[in-house]
C-alpha cells in the first residue's frame, strides 16, 4: 500500500460499537494490528465518547443521533454515520418509509458542523442476517424482517446487465450532498456566520431539528442557489 501511495488513504476497522464489557478485547485487539498499520488509521463505529479515539489516528464515528457529546467536546476528525439507527426522533435516515427530504436534509447539519466523515450501511447488501441465504431486494427489502426497509440496499442489481440500478433514495443522496456543497460555497462567499445564521432563521439548527412543511427543502436549495 505504501509503495502505491495508498497507506494515508487506508483505514483498519477494529470493531462495531464496543460495549463496556467489551472494552478489554477490543484494547487487545488494537494492540495487536497497531504495530503493522504503518500509517494507516483505525476507523470504528463508536458512539461512546469515553472510548473514543484519543489522536488524530483513530477516527471513532458516532451515530448521528449520539454526536452531541462529540461536537460539545471539540472532537476532531468528527465523524458521523447511519444505518439500522436513528429510527426515531426525525432524525435523516434513507429506510423506504421515510420520506426523501429527510434524507436530504442531511447535508445542512453535515455542513454545519463541519464532518470530516460520513459512514452509511450498505450499499448492496442481499442476504439474510449473517449472511445465510442469498435474497433478491426486489422481492425481500428487509432481510427477513431483520432490518428496516433498504437499510441494507441503496441500489438494486441489474441481473440483465450484470450492473446496478440507481434508487430514488440514491438520487436523494446526491442532493443532500449538492446541498453539503451549495452551503461550503455560500460561505466562500458569505462567510461561515452569515450562512449559519440563513440556517438558524430556516429553522434548521441540528441533526433533527428542521422544516417538515412540504415542498420546504426544494424552495430552501433553489433560494440558496439564487444566492450564489
Amino acid at each position: 500500500m505504501r509503495a502505491r501511495g495508498l497507506e494515508e488513504r487506508t483505514f483498519f476497522h477494529v470493531s462495531d460499537e464496543p460495549h463496556k464489557d467489551q472494552l478489554e478485547r477490543w484494547q487487545a485487539c488494537k494492540d495487536m494490528i497497531t504495530p503493522y498499520l504503518g500509517n494507516c488509521r483505525t476507523l470504528d463505529a463508536c458512539s461512546d465518547i469515553e472510548y473514543a479515539g484519543k489522536n488524530e489516528r483513530e477516527y471513532s464515528v458516532a451515530c448521528e443521533h449520539k454526536i452531541k457529546p462529540f461536537i460539545e467536546a471539540g472532537c476532531r476528525p468528527l465523524c458521523t454515520y447511519f444505518c439500522c439507527n436513528p429510527r426515531f426522533g426525525n432524525f435523516p435516515n434513507r429506510f423506504m418509509m421515510q420520506p426523501l427530504p429527510r434524507l436530504i436534509v442531511l447535508g445542512a447539519s453535515l455542513w454545519r458542523y463541519d464532518i470530516d466523515l460520513f459512514l452509511q450501511w450498505g450499499f448492496n447488501f442481499y442476504n439474510t442476517f449473517l449472511s445465510r441465504r442469498e435474497i433478491s431486494p426486489y422481492g425481500n427489502t428487509d432481510c427477513d424482517t431483520l432490518y428496516l426497509s433498504g437499510d441494507a440496499f441503496i441500489v438494486s442489481p441489474n441481473y440483465a446487465g450484470r450492473s446496478a440500478n440507481m434508487s430514488i433514495r440514491l438520487v436523494a443522496m446526491r442532493e443532500m450532498w449538492r446541498l453539503t456543497r451549495i452551503l461550503y460555497a455560500l460561505e466562500a462567499k458569505l462567510g461561515r456566520e452569515a450562512v449559519t445564521k440563513i440556517l438558524d432563521d430556516e429553522g434548521c439548527t441540528h441533526f433533527n431539528e428542521y422544516p417538515t412543511e412540504d415542498g420546504w427543502m426544494f424552495d430552501f436549495i433553489n433560494r440558496l442557489s439564487e444566492m450564489l
